[in-house]
């Protein structure tokens, strides 16, 4: 059942890993039950009480060892975007988790951000530009390729626009779009490449499935670098940055938007407040914007990750520079929650003896589910046999990371206002059983930015037409029916998950490649996800009623009506696009064809017929 609580401005706010769980739309509307309003110090309550449940928790004793070193050393604690080393770090995203699952609201929470105000604006405050991207981040791909195409852009960024010390995994297929849109040549990419490896293990081992896979998320690039670049590509096209510079009102007209900023620079250096003919929202899933779009609900499901980065491993390829694993679970759903943990581990570049795991597990955001601190414990016990270590002593944490990715169903998300577009983990565009927005935001990029160009020249600013802009995709939105059966498995049977991954990847493995790739990349077909059944159902029947019965009748009802609409959508892209593609490129630029191009790209892409590998 949908939940009948609202979120809050602190939990919109990123606590560790700026990339938050992406999701993916279902088309059925149903009715926004009211907002729950809380107590306004909940956010005091929710930490002393995960203090004290927490204590002495071995995330603690590791961070004051830390600490140590780094006093007697005279070096600095790496932390930044994207990482955190600080328990108060952990212990505020702890509290925000908690708010979340009591459903409490924060008081003003639920203040409407953006406001349409009809009629025009009176005069120019301010420069005036075609595009104002909040997010500079990730937005900073987008400016730079729209700037590319010639609209004049302004980039909007809280703090500095610089990429997190922390790498991003990522496939080189993934990587070829921003080089494809101009935004960094293939040399600045290879230049970033801090550690690459020739394959990623896929593994379930209770139910002996253990593969290893070629060019998936096998290369750790540096987000420093890859940003940097962006923007000094960016800046030399003419396009303007405001760092410093955080949204805080949003007006919009019949003929433009005013953003509101609040400056940490000299009101002299930087504007109070720019106009601007569209505003995207690339500011992430916490965004406020989002927050209202989504009418304050809590999500519907989450995945909670907990890792780090340490050294200390032993040098070479069997310890730091061992392949990576792309997906491993290596025992039953834990009694102590239900949770079924997986594992990710990759090389790190930052040192010879420095490697990169996590640990995540899909739930509901209902009480009972566990706190990352205590998520963190778990992770700490079993990290030593993971990756074959003969205990945490010999470990020096360089950096934590840790965030609860947020998943709604309505997603994609289109704004209910006009003049306003979201965009990478804004929009949601990714699975909810996937989580990560770069890799996301590279696929679309060149999609999203041929678009907005479109709609700038055709003037397709309304709500419903930047929309389609964002448009249904049911080959992600096909993944909800699994969704609630992964986070909520049946208490009786432990090997329930296991036996489900197992099944999948053992299915999509026997149907070739062309079925396996695609469907780790979080891009599946009709053909991908028909073979995967057919072969999955063929070894192990005996799955299928249990199946049913843990997917119970929405998440049945959901795999249905989506897997029809990716037949659909199939149909369209392979049939109907190639009679009507030269009828409507020999319409005149104007709202028809735009939507009709738009209409295209929802069939390829919610097929999953661009992939590309």
């Amino acid at each position: 059942m949908r939940s009948s609580s609202k979120t809050y401005k602190e939990f919109l706010r990123p606590a560790s890993l700026t990339n938050a769980f992406s999701v993916t739309r279902l088309r059925r509307q149903r009715a926004q039950p009211a907002p729950v309003r809380g107590s306004g110090c909940w956010v005091k309550a929710a930490v002393a009480a995960t203090t004290a449940a927490t204590a002495a928790s071995t995330t603690e004793r590791l961070l004051q060892k830390r600490a140590r070193k780094s006093s007697s050393s005279g070096t600095s604690v790496s932390g930044g975007l994207g990482g955190d080393t600080t328990l108060e770090g952990l212990r505020r995203a702890d509290a925000a988790w908690a708010a979340l699952k009591k459903g409490i609201a924060m008081p003003g929470s639920n203040k409407d951000f953006a406001v349409a105000s009809p009629g025009q604006m009176k005069g120019a405050v301010g420069p005036e530009y075609d595009v104002a991207i909040c997010g500079g981040i990730l937005g900073v791909f987008l400016a730079c390729s729209l700037q590319q195409r010639g609209a004049n852009v302004v980039l909007i960024e809280r703090g500095k626009v610089k990429g997190r010390a922390q790498e991003w995994n990522i496939a080189p297929n993934e990587l070829h779009e921003l080089v494809q849109e101009g935004v960094l040549t293939r040399g600045e990419i290879d230049e970033a490449t801090r550690s690459s490896w020739p394959r990623s293990r896929v593994a379930i081992e209770t139910e002996g499935f253990n593969l290893d896979v070629e060019g998936v998320l096998n290369l750790g690039v540096s987000p420093e670098i890859l940003v940097e670049k962006a923007l000094q590509r960016f800046k030399s096209l003419g396009g303007a940055v405001l760092e410093g510079a955080g949204a805080q009102a949003v007006n919009v007209f019949d003929n433009g938007v005013h953003v509101t900023l609040q400056t940490s620079m000299p009101p002299a250096e930087t504007p109070q407040q720019i106009s601007a003919r569209l505003l995207i929202d690339a500011m992430g899933a916490r965004s406020p914007l989002v927050a209202q779009a989504r009418n304050w609900q809590r999500p519907d499901a989450v995945c909670l990750v907990v890792g780090s980065m340490v050294s200390g491993f032993p040098e070479g390829e069997q310890g730091a520079n061992a392949p990576g694993d792309f997906l491993a679970s290596l025992e039953p759903a834990s009694s102590k929650w239900n949770q079924q943990y997986f594992w990710e581990a990759f090389p790190a570049g930052s040192g010879p003896d420095h490697r990169t795991t996590y640990m995540f597990t899909y739930a509901l955001p209902r009480p009972g589910a566990p706190q990352l601190e205590e998520l963190y414990e778990e992770y700490w016990q079993r990290l030593p046999d993971y990756q074959n270590l003969n205990g945490l002593d010999e470990l020096q944490i360089e950096r934590l990371m840790f965030s609860c990715f947020t998943a709604h169903r309505d997603s994609p998300l289109q704004s209910k206002i006009d003049r306003i577009l979201f965009a990478g983990d804004a929009a949601g565009l990714q699975s909810p059983l996937s989580f990560g927005g770069f890799a996301c935001l590279c696929r679309h990029l060149g999609r999203l930015s041929g678009g907005v160009m479109e709609a700038l020249e055709a003037d397709c600013l309304q709500a419903d037409e930047l929309g389609m802009l964002n448009p249904y995709m049911p080959n992600l939105s096909v993944q909800w029916a699994m969704a609630k059966a992964l986070a909520e498995p049946p208490k009786d049977q432990p090997e329930f998950v296991n036996r489900v991954m197992g099944g999948v990847m053992k299915g999509a493995h026997n149907a070739g490649d062309e079925v396996l790739y695609p469907f780790l990349q979080d891009n599946s077909s009709i053909k991908s996800l028909s073979g995967m059944i057919f072969n999955w159902f063929m070894m192990d029947p005996g799955v299928i009623p249990v199946l049913l019965q843990a997917m119970g009748p929405q998440g049945v009802s959901e795999g249905v009506v989506h897997a029809a609409g990716m037949a659909l959508y199939t149909v369209g892209h392979h049939l109907g696009a190639p009679l009507i593609r030269p009828l409507i490129d020999a319409l005149p630029e104007g709202k028809v064809r735009y939507q009709w191009r738009r209409q295209l790209e929802a069939w390829e892409f919610g097929s999953g017929a661009d992939y590309k590998h």
